[in-house]
């Protein structure tokens, strides 16, 4: 997968299965991860659920057919 520039820019919130509070996150990188942390509580958010990766895929799907328009908005 290459990674597009819109991927490293844009951010989503998560919130955490385990204390709740929600968090930003690179879009580049969870597309690559299989978890990642909650800066609250420490806790490993888990993203090799079914939903996640649907949703995942699809973003960088998205992000991979937006990245022509957006680099030729200079």
């Amino acid at each position: 997968m290459q990674e597009s520039e819109l991927s490293r820019v844009l951010s989503i919130q998560i919130s955490c299965p385990h204390c709740k509070r929600q968090s930003q996150h690179i879009v580049g990188y969870l597309i690559k991860q299989r978890q990642t942390g909650c800066p609250a509580c420490i806790k490993p958010i888990d993203l090799t659920g079914e939903p996640w990766r649907s949703f995942l895929d699809r973003f960088d799907t998205a992000l991979k057919e937006l990245q022509p328009l957006y680099a030729a908005v200079d």
